[in-house]
């Protein structure tokens, strides 16, 4: 009779043990999601904001149940968007929203060489929840121009691209 009763507990004590951690893994792999900032362009001349395409390439979750790695199918994508780059001005102003604070994100242009060079670096820790994007100018020398985002958060980061073309007049 008493190693039924320790048989019990130890089935029960598992039990509960078991039954947490699927619980914690069900609430990171459905709840826990790195959002996509929007990456838009103030049209002067239409007076509206355009949204640029994002290529999402891969994203990493700090998580013991989720998937570590998401490459996300991203080649095509960024191929696609490389191929089908939004048409802009020289000098304009491309901003970087985020729905939900990052730690932090480095804005990437790709050179000609295929170097990358930092057009932003910025660190969101200890600002206010209210500063959630980033401003940088469009280069004034026309030609295609690729930009990637690294973006951290405290579940994970995540890397996205995207493509203008700077012409000096929009046709």
């Amino acid at each position: 009779m008493r190693n039924k009763k320790i048989f019990l507990l130890v089935l029960f004590i598992f039990l509960i043990i078991a039954a947490s951690l699927f619980s914690f893994w069900v609430i990171e792999s459905r709840y826990i999601e790195i959002p996509e900032p929007v990456v838009a362009l103030e049209d002067s001349f239409a007076m509206k904001i355009k949204e640029i395409p994002l290529a999402t390439v891969r994203i990493k979750y700090n998580s013991k149940f989720k998937q570590k790695y998401n490459f996300c199918g991203g080649e095509q994508t960024l191929i696609d968007e490389i191929l089908n780059p939004t048409i802009v001005l020289p000098n304009e102003e491309i901003s970087i929203i985020f729905r939900k604070k990052p730690l932090h994100c480095t804005v990437y242009e790709r050179q000609k060489n295929g170097n990358y060079e930092i057009i932003s670096d910025t660190s969101f820790e200890g600002k206010s929840d209210y500063v959630k994007n980033i401003i940088f100018k469009v280069p004034n020398k026309p030609g295609l121009h690729i930009y990637s985002l690294l973006v951290s958060y405290p579940v994970g980061e995540a890397t996205y691209y995207f493509s203008i073309e700077v012409k000096g007049k929009i046709e």
